[in-house]
């Protein structure tokens, strides 16, 4: 398995994330959620077993190292949320270690601000290179600006 893990989901999903706490906490469950619903999606294309689609879900997030309290739930949440963006064509990913700590921990509005910030570039830059090394000029001129 590979050393980092990551949450893949629309960037959708940030829409009014900022305006109040209630929508942080439903922004991070449903992509959560999601991401494990689009693993386990990757599943059933690589299995020639009749597995049900929470069956499916369970291992995925399993693999992902993600515990579900209560795994019905979160199956329904989840497929609501992937049906609900089935034509969704830009994807950011995040990492599981910075999910978990905005998850766990209190983060101020700056902190938040400063995640959707980072999501939204990262979802413009995409995999292209010569749009990462302008990304990353920027921010070095961003640093020494006083």
């Amino acid at each position: 398995m590979a050393d980092k893990i990551y949450f893949k989901f629309p960037i959708e999903l940030l829409q009014g994330v900022i305006l109040d706490e209630k929508e942080k906490t439903k922004f991070l469950n449903e992509a959560l959620y999601y991401s494990i619903y689009a693993f386990s999606k990757e599943l059933e294309d690589k299995n020639d077993y009749g597995e049900y689609d929470i069956q499916r879900f369970e291992k995925a997030a399993k693999f992902l190292e993600i515990r579900l309290g209560n795994l019905e739930k979160a199956f329904e949440i989840a497929e609501s949320v992937y049906f609900d963006h089935d034509t969704s064509k830009c994807f950011v990913n995040l990492s599981k270690d910075i999910f978990w700590q905005f998850y766990k921990e209190e983060k101020s509005d700056f902190d938040w601000h400063c995640l959707l910030a980072f999501l939204a570039l990262k979802s413009i830059i995409g995999k292209n290179p010569m749009q990462k090394q302008i990304m990353r000029f920027y921010y070095l001129v961003w640093l020494d600006f006083p």
